[in-house]
């Protein structure tokens, strides 16, 4: 009771603080979109599905990519911020220029504004971009996901490319091996006098 003014006048100066920090700071705004993902994939002319165990950690793993460089370096492209003078100084003089490149760098920046939400069991996910205007915040999202998509677009067609390649190898080993067996066939009936048919 004896310190009761030094409490008031304490409280008093942590009020007025507290006002003034949130007056000065401004004002954020979330933007969401969500993202659909394929939970059906064909490779090897079999067509293998996430099952309602796996679906949590598979919609968690591919959502981690939407953070990677490769996403968000596409969209530092796309908002001209690889080509910005201004950013170029600030990577030069940042303790991070060493270490990473400026792409990088700068899809490091927009990685830290980018919330992702998950509902259990659901092959969806939400992600989010915190802006300083409601514009900025849905413009970024509307950036983000779009580059995710072709993202994960282009990693299919790749994957699919290499499935192929792969498919193509074994194909023409097995007409490697088809051939071989013809000869050698050809070769045992002439040496015998025995027909052998295709089968």
């Amino acid at each position: 009771w004896k310190l009761r003014y030094f409490i008031v006048f304490s409280a008093g100066i942590c009020a007025a603080a507290a006002t003034i920090i949130v007056w000065l700071t401004p004002e954020r705004y979330l933007a969401t979109a969500t993202i659909q993902l394929e939970t059906k994939f064909q490779a090897n002319a079999e067509q293998y599905a996430v099952t309602n165990k796996q679906i949590d950690n598979f919609v968690k793993s591919q959502a981690a990519v939407i953070k990677d460089p490769r996403v968000t370096g596409m969209v530092a492209e796309r908002l001209g911020w690889t080509n910005s003078y201004a950013l170029a100084q600030q990577f030069n003089n940042s303790s991070a220029a060493g270490n990473r490149d400026f792409r990088t760098w700068l899809g490091d920046i927009i990685a830290d504004g980018i919330i992702l939400n998950f509902t259990e069991g659901s092959p969806s996910f939400t992600v989010g971009y915190v802006g300083l205007s409601p514009v900025e915040a849905q413009t970024m999202v509307g950036f983000i996901r779009d580059a995710y998509i072709e993202n994960s677009r282009y990693e299919g067609r790749r994957n699919a490319g290499e499935n192929e390649a792969k498919l193509d190898r074994e194909i023409a080993q097995l007409r490697e091996r088809m051939t071989a067996i013809e000869d050698r066939n050809t070769a045992f009936g002439k040496a015998n006098d025995v027909i052998l048919n295709a089968d």
